[in-house]
């Protein structure tokens, strides 16, 4: 069995493929504001937490490919960076950990399969259910790079059920493989840095903030 892993493809803003992520760091940020004290106690001033406590993520990473297809996938997440962002932005990736609205935990998994079944991922060393993997979650097979999505058939603690079979009863055990959950976000800033004389492959790094929508 081929035993590279191929780590691209497992993280998309809005279905656009991220290329291989470098650096994914998480900050959690509480923004005070101050409350001045009527009457008697005026000229006091007290911070109040008055929006709670919001992460922020920095995103470092390269896109590969020809200038054309370079140039296609920055264009692609301008386009969400300069539209109203008025609604949430679904962000899928195995390096989102975080609760969602509803205080779900929403974690993506890098593991190997364990068992097989058609149309299955299965690991019995994992809670899908636990990490909160839900329909439409994208799974990556990352020896043979082939890339499926979580039906509505079913997710259980051990079994995912996917629209294609990506992980084949003959092919055995022992495939490693990403689950990308999904984040909503917005995007507060956008940096891209050409590698010339190089085209090939570009760096950048994409700032996002989670939403509650």
């Amino acid at each position: 069995m081929v035993t590279t892993i191929i780590a691209n493809s497992v993280n998309y803003i809005l279905g656009v493929n991220l290329g291989k992520v470098k650096r994914w760091n998480t900050k959690r940020i509480a923004k005070i504001d101050p409350v001045t004290f009527p009457t008697r106690n005026v000229g006091w001033v007290e911070g109040v937490d008055a929006q709670g406590i919001f992460e922020t993520i920095d995103i470092t990473g390269t896109i590969t490919g020809s200038f054309k297809t370079l140039q296609e996938t920055i264009t692609g997440i301008k386009n969400i960076a300069d539209g109203f962002q008025i609604a949430g932005i679904a962000i899928n990736s195995p390096f989102v950990n975080t609760l969602d609205k509803s205080g779900q935990l929403r974690s993506g998994i890098l593991n190997r399969n364990d068992s097989t079944g058609a149309f299955t991922l299965r690991d019995s060393t994992v809670s899908f259910t636990a990490a909160g993997i839900q329909v439409g979650d994208v799974v990556k097979n990352l020896i043979t790079g082939n890339a499926a999505i979580v039906v509505s058939e079913g997710v259980s603690a051990t079994i995912l059920t996917l629209d294609t079979d990506i992980f084949p009863e003959a092919e055995g055990t022992g495939f490693s493989y990403a689950v990308s959950a999904t984040m909503l976000c917005k995007i507060l800033n956008f940096d891209v840095n050409w590698q010339l004389p190089g085209i090939t492959y570009v760096n950048y790094t994409l700032s996002i903030v989670q939403v509650a929508f």
